[in-house]
């Protein structure tokens, strides 16, 4: 199988267990100083007081005690990777086959982005059914965990157990069960407002009638914003600055906000409600492009103007 590195029978005289122990030690300090990794035909420049079976018997153990880990370099090609293993990972790992240690490493490289189960099939080399049958065992250890991607309820992706998916995944915090939450958004909103509008009313009551004060005590950073929504506990996950800067924006498209830069994190302050306007400023004549022309009984007159019609309605 290409994800495993082929044993060859020792010679007699071959390495005793010491040797071996200390060959390993070469191959992961040879490794340590190349942390992007090295190809096998690297690997057999580097170590060429090794022989063929000496050297298939370190990779083989080091990649079934966790502390490396191969990869293939590409789709189709027969090379791979050889790479230092994370210490916390190789723990989790050790005891697993070759294929396993390589569909792990995988995932492990995708992150919270997680990886389709066609790249690990492709990147691998390994047939479907035996991807399948490494996924399920790794799933089964807790080791690895399939997402549904938001938009593409067929597609799914695997990261490691232990992280949590990315945002691009599944919509982030104003998402549940990938519909998007519009009730808790509108609840967010509510509250960013309330908030800003407490912060305004503070500053008029502090400054009263220096104008330029009140404006500049209105406007709050977005971290404290957050830290208030996030104390008043009304999101089932702890919601991030971005997550609360989101909402600000909404706020400020609204109109009920406006936003300026901060030294660190843009600032937000409560928009004043515009008083309605004056009745007479909406009558359609002050605005009418005819105006002059318009006289009863005339072809342009009140009685047929629509616009007129409109606003007495």
């Amino acid at each position: 199988m290409a994800a495993t590195v082929k044993k060859e029978p020792v010679a007699a005289g071959g390495a005793s267990s010491s040797d071996g122990a200390d060959l390993e030690t070469q191959v992961i300090e040879l490794l340590s100083t190349n942390p992007n990794g090295i190809t096998n035909q690297e690997l057999m420049a580097k170590t060429v007081h090794m022989d063929a079976a000496q050297r298939g018997m370190v990779v083989n153990r080091l990649l079934s005690t966790g502390r490396i880990e191969m990869k293939k370099t590409g789709a189709g090609n027969a090379d791979f990777l050889l790479k230092l293993r994370n210490m916390n990972n190789a723990e989790k790992i050790k005891g697993a086959s070759a294929e396993e240690t390589v569909v792990y490493g995988l995932i492990e490289e995708a992150e919270n982005r997680g990886i389709w189960i066609r790249d690990v099939r492709n990147r691998s080399g390994l047939s479907q059914t035996q991807l399948n049958k490494v996924l399920k065992t790794l799933e089964h250890r807790k080791l690895v965990k399939s997402i549904k991607t938001l938009g593409a309820t067929k597609k799914r992706v695997y990261m490691l157990y232990e992280l949590e998916p990315d945002a691009s995944l599944t919509g982030g915090a104003f998402y549940s069960e990938q519909e998007f939450d519009s009730q808790f958004v509108d609840l967010l909103n509510q509250q960013c407002l309330k908030f800003l509008k407490a912060r305004s009313q503070l500053a008029l009551e502090k400054h009263g009638s220096n104008l330029s004060a009140v404006r500049r005590m209105s406007f709050v950073p977005s971290t404290e914003v957050w830290q208030h929504i996030n104390d008043l506990k009304i999101s089932r996950i702890e919601l991030t600055i971005k997550d609360v800067e989101r909402v600000l924006d909404s706020v400020v498209f609204d109109g009920e906000a406006e936003r300026e830069p901060g030294e660190k994190h843009p600032m937000y302050r409560s928009r004043a409600a515009a008083a309605p306007p004056a009745g007479l400023t909406r009558v359609p004549c002050l605005y009418c492009p005819v105006f002059s022309d318009c006289k009863p009984g005339h072809v342009v007159s009140p009685a047929s103007c629509a616009y007129f019609q409109d606003w007495l309605t």
